[in-house]
């Protein structure tokens, strides 16, 4: 909670100014608020008269210290006493009167349903988790490659649970991973994000590949953790080559890496170099 001194203005009937001050009382002209410090500055003295402008409500603390507070009326009659933020009003009032043309008492928008909203032939609404314009990831993708979602048409879903889909992928013969015989690396052969890891779905959600492989054959609760590559590779989902740990320890490894990497090319150049001049 932020208080602060009341503005020294008083008019010839002692009427108080109620906002806050702008200023110090070092300033030359006391403690001002920045309507009065405004006129100060424009005419060379303090104005006696007070300025109207809205506001919100002065809470006194202590002696010379006052605190704002949110002047909306609730519907019980009662007025919000939150910390103030802006044109008289807390924090939560603001952003409901800006997305309610100005209405601070609007009742809130419920949130967008969860569940695809497309009315299938049978009269049943798909149950799928929903993505974006009120559709699944299964019809919204119909739509935008089709221009159009065809409810008639089953979606072909992927239903495996998790360990038959990494039993799935762990075959070679599946085409998923190729298995390098020097480092026994499991290398994944499909999809590869940006930083390249390996990328795969199951039941419909999407993920890294090296996590589900994890999760399958080592331990599923890998809530919070980071799985860090041993061998260096990142796209190896052999779970013997996987192991949890925490971001920060993963960024050292990391770290640690490439800076051994960075060694050992400069002293090959070296090596190189000191070859050149033996010849």
């Amino acid at each position: 909670m932020r208080t602060f001194r009341q503005c020294e203005v008083t008019t010839p009937q002692g009427e108080r100014c109620p906002r806050r001050s702008k200023t110090s009382p070092v300033h030359q002209a006391g403690c001002l608020c920045g309507s009065h410090l405004y006129h100060y500055r424009k005419n060379g003295r303090v104005p006696t008269r007070l300025i109207r402008r809205r506001g919100s409500e002065l809470v006194k603390i202590t002696e010379g210290h006052w605190v704002l507070r949110c002047t909306v009326v609730l519907p019980d009659g009662s007025t919000c006493q939150r910390d103030h933020k802006s044109k008289g009003m807390c924090g939560a009032h603001v952003n409901r009167a800006r997305k309610n043309n100005g209405d601070p008492l609007a009742h809130i928008l419920l949130p967008p349903p969860t569940k695809c909203t497309l009315v299938l032939p049978g009269g049943s609404i798909c149950q799928y988790d929903r993505l974006v314009h009120g559709l699944c990831h299964g019809h919204y993708q119909r739509l935008r490659v089709t221009g159009k979602t065809s409810p008639g048409v089953p979606l072909r879903r992927n239903t495996q649970t998790l360990k038959e889909r990494a039993d799935w992928v762990a075959d070679p013969a599946n085409g998923y991973i190729s298995i390098n015989e020097n480092t026994q690396c499991w290398e994944w052969q499909r999809t590869l994000n940006a930083h390249g890891y390996g990328q795969c779905v199951v039941a419909d959600i999407g993920g890294g590949a090296h996590r589900m492989m994890y999760r399958a054959f080592v331990d599923d609760d890998i809530e919070g953790s980071v799985i860090h590559h041993k061998c260096g590779v990142r796209h190896c989902v052999n779970p013997g080559h996987l192991e949890a740990t925490t971001h920060l320890s993963n960024m050292a490894e990391g770290h640690r890496n490439t800076y051994l990497e960075l060694r050992i090319a400069e002293l090959e150049k070296r090596l190189r170099d000191l070859g050149e001049e033996t010849e």
